[in-house]
């Protein structure tokens, strides 16, 4: 282990970082699999965002990072695999992370075995909340599963505010000029409009909700399919709850028009109250609801994801970091 060294991946590495992961986390990952979504995710003009650990030539390690903001920016971990087996290489690669100065230090779709290592780290850990907004219209479920007689919110046919589909994160929200004063990870324009309005393989819906002449906040949905049902995700809050209750109002429309099952919600920190005055149930077998989460293939059960993170009070959701995106391509011609 003399030789052992931590450092961000060169550009010319790449290849030997994709074959690593197809040798060490899975042959059919879609990262592997596609070098547009590799480029995408992890490419950065002269190097590529992951951090290794090397010995000589062969990597022992490797982690993903992914950048919110181009100054003092708040990171997000991904792909956090070791094959080190004498020494501690994936668990230095997170401390080289942490002491990089970075205003702060996340991940989301944590496997459970791991959170006790990012508790010895100093990490708070904990599961995402996980709650719907059912449509009641629909006379056949067949991906939500729900007990029978369960209290299905009414839909609500007062909409405050004014909420837009568009395609450009504007300027003049005021989040934007804020990135000091927020306590969750901050999110830059830039980073935003390339995450969700220039994906590769995911098509994403922006919806920025007016109210007063000023722009709340912007709710970023994936439509998710099984057969010819669909439900919609609710991937991001950009100002957090900001006219959530407002927007879940408006979002009966588009859930009654489009014929979506649902909307659904990954986060962290989102009070009860307001997700209860925004008519959105818990998601758990406890409470009789089972809103699947892998749909590249279908599975009709409940995850649940896990978060780690060195911010005092954040909020996550599951759009962050690389967690949605998909794991495989061609899954359905397999």
């Amino acid at each position: 282990m003399s030789d052992r060294v931590i450092r961000y991946a060169r550009r010319d590495e790449k290849a030997k970082v994709v074959a690593f992961l197809r040798d060490h986390w899975d042959a059919e990952f879609s990262v592997v699999q596609s070098d547009v979504l590799f480029e995408f995710l992890y490419g950065d003009g002269e190097r590529i965002n992951f951090v290794l650990a090397l010995d000589g030539e062969d990597i022992l390690a490797t982690l993903g990072v992914t950048f919110y903001d181009e100054t003092s920016p708040d990171v997000f971990l991904t792909l956090w695999k070791s094959i080190d087996k004498v020494g501690s290489s994936g668990i230095d690669l997170i401390k080289f992370v942490l002491d990089q100065g970075y205003r702060s230090v996340s991940s989301v779709g944590t496997r459970k075995e791991v959170l006790v290592i990012y508790r010895m780290l100093g990490f708070k850990v904990g599961p995402l909340g996980h709650a719907v907004r059912i449509n009641p219209e629909i006379s056949d479920y067949r991906i939500l599963r729900m007990n029978k007689g369960t209290d299905v919110p009414a839909l609500c046919n007062d909409a405050p505010g004014e909420l837009r589909e568009v395609r450009a994160f504007s300027e003049a929200f005021s989040y934007f000029s804020q990135k000091d004063a927020c306590p969750s990870p901050f999110k830059s324009q830039l980073y935003l409009t390339k995450r969700y309005l220039e994906h590769t393989h995911y098509q994403y819906r922006v919806f920025e909700l007016r109210r007063n002449d000023a722009i709340e906040n912007y709710f970023v949905t994936r439509t998710v399919r099984y057969g010819d049902a669909t439900a919609l995700r609710l991937v991001d809050c950009v100002a957090d709850e900001a006219g959530f209750v407002a927007f879940a109002a408006h979002a009966d429309r588009i859930l009654v028009s489009e014929g979506h099952e649902y909307i659904d919600l990954y986060a962290t920190n989102f009070s009860t109250e307001t997700l209860s005055t925004a008519g959105f149930l818990p998601v758990s077998e406890k409470e009789g609801i089972v809103a699947p989460n892998y749909f590249e293939p279908f599975l009709q059960q409940n995850e649940t994801k896990h978060f780690v993170t060195t911010l005092d009070r954040p909020h996550l959701y599951k759009g962050d970091g690389d967690a949605d995106r998909p794991y495989r391509l061609n899954w359905d011609k397999a």
